[in-house]
């Protein structure tokens, strides 16, 4: 119907241009016939030509790595538009050659002439939000004559749109340069690249010939070549169009259960010579381990876990008092009433130490300015006796009995018999002095202002120091007070 309706538009144009010019003679009537089909065959190919489209051919085979947005040769009714900007009556004409392999010759005899070619409205097959793509447009150009004088430069232009309407394609003011050929030889294939911009989902090629020119055109293929998409291992690589030069940034897709050292998607760059420069590597989740026969991140089962972003570590059974009741576990929990050292997912689970036991044939030294006070290992160390060491804390008697305790010492210690340490720099006055045994799961506080916190852990030990300075040590003066209580039992009795 659309042909048969351009085709009476084609009869009524003639009808108008036969009435409206009785008087020209035969020759302008064959011209204004000319120009009117033109006109209609121009306004029918912005509406059935858009390429990819009509490829009535055989189509040419390409690369798997090239995208083509059109061939010539793919045609059996190449839809060009010549324009004939010098009105001389003599433009680009179809030459000798099969259907789906036609040529397109430039006026070689004009001495003025600049005459365009214009291809059909081009898809460029491709999303509209991406960012700048590539394209490439080769040429075979063929040199008709050997006359030194002839004109063999061919300037190549672009017009992109954004919709496929009846855009003004043939305004020349609108199209922009590609690039210029300068033919040596027949049967040469040139190529020029430009860019489309994101929204310009459409484009015209447009070919302009020179005064002398001797040029044709023999084969024309519009396409972007494309790194085809692929996988290693867990790192899925997109089909993406080489760049036009330097290098691009693209997003790879990390396979189920894996993800980029970053947390987002990998980040690849590609160069313009379509090598891959460099990417991100993807990794199996924690709970997941790298399977290599199927390149997948597998699921740990329960009993198991995995604690760390990687593909070379395995899932692992849960450490002693531990138990992951579900697949996929990252850390197994601790069983109740057991402590892990923070952040080691792979140690085992132990207990607090229990309270350090009193050292009954050496307990304590004073000094005016000191107080040495001396203990026993705890009988529970909790499970990791190798990491056990004591904190001391200190309160004067007499104080806020909301005062925060400070630590004053730290030590490791992994005697079996009695451990002193001295707490130097005392004044004159009754004090109370707390140890404390500890291991890689307990807390270390330097200070401990929760009085709930003070426990039956802690060893409470009341001492007065020496009257004066000259006073020595002595476990036997009369005025040590030692007390072997907990911390409760000493807030009970009002210090």
């Amino acid at each position: 119907l659309i042909k048969l309706a351009f085709s009476a538009n084609v009869i009524i144009l003639f009808g108008l241009t036969m009435h409206l010019s009785r008087s020209l003679s035969r020759c302008q009537h064959a011209l204004a016939f000319l120009q009117a089909s033109i006109l209609c065959s121009l306004i029918f190919g912005m509406v059935s030509g858009i390429a990819p489209g009509d490829e009535t051919c055989t189509l040419q085979s390409h690369a798997s790595d090239v995208d083509v947005l059109m061939d010539s040769y793919n045609y059996q009714n190449l839809p060009w538009f010549p324009l004939d900007l010098d009105g001389n009556g003599i433009t680009w004409t179809i030459a000798a050659g099969g259907l789906c392999q036609r040529t397109y010759s430039s006026d070689a005899s004009a001495s003025n002439a600049s005459d365009w070619l214009i291809t059909q409205l081009i898809s460029k097959n491709v999303s509209s939000s991406v960012n700048t793509y590539p394209f490439n447009v080769s040429l075979v150009v063929t040199v008709r004559s050997t006359i030194s004088s002839c004109t063999k430069l061919l300037s190549v232009y672009k017009y992109a749109v954004n919709t496929p309407s009846n855009a003004v394609y043939s305004d020349t003011s609108r199209y922009s340069i590609i690039g210029n050929i300068t033919a040596s030889s027949s049967g040469v294939t040139y190529y020029l690249s430009f860019a489309v911009q994101p929204g310009e989902d459409y484009f015209y090629i447009a070919f302009r010939s020179r005064p002398g020119s001797c040029l044709s055109l023999t084969r024309v293929v519009v396409y972007r070549s494309s790194v085809q998409s692929k996988t290693v291992g867990l790192l899925s690589y997109p089909e993406v169009p080489i760049p036009l030069s330097g290098s691009a940034t693209v997003l790879g897709t990390c396979s189920l259960y894996s993800s980029a050292l970053t947390g987002n998607a990998p980040k690849l760059v590609i160069s313009s010579q379509g090598q891959w420069l460099s990417s991100d590597q993807c990794y199996c989740l924690p709970g997941y381990q790298y399977d290599t026969n199927s390149n997948l991140c597998t699921v740990c089962g329960a009993g198991k876990f995995k604690s760390t972003l990687s593909n070379n570590e395995t899932c692992q059974t849960c450490p002693l008092n531990s138990m992951s009741s579900q697949s996929g576990a990252a850390v197994c929990p601790c069983n109740s009433g057991y402590l892990r050292p923070a952040l080691q997912p792979a140690q085992d689970c132990i207990q607090s130490p229990s309270s350090p036991q009193v050292s009954f044939s050496n307990s304590l030294s004073v000094t005016a300015t000191s107080i040495t006070p001396c203990w026993l290992p705890p009988s529970n160390a909790g499970g990791r006796p190798e990491s056990l060491f004591y904190n001391l804390y200190i309160q004067k008697i007499g104080t806020q009995s909301n005062e925060c305790l400070t630590k004053v010492k730290s030590s490791y210690s992994v005697t079996t018999g009695p451990f002193c340490l001295t707490i130097s720099s005392l004044n004159s006055s009754l004090y109370a002095v707390y140890v404390v045994a500890a291991n890689a799961a307990t807390e270390d506080p330097d200070t401990v202002c929760n009085v709930t916190v003070i426990n039956s852990r802690y060893l409470a030990i009341v001492a007065q120091t020496a009257c004066n300075s000259s006073a020595e040590s002595s476990t036997s003066a009369a005025i040590i007070i030692t007390f072997f209580v907990t911390f409760a039992a000493v807030m009970a009795a009002g210090h």
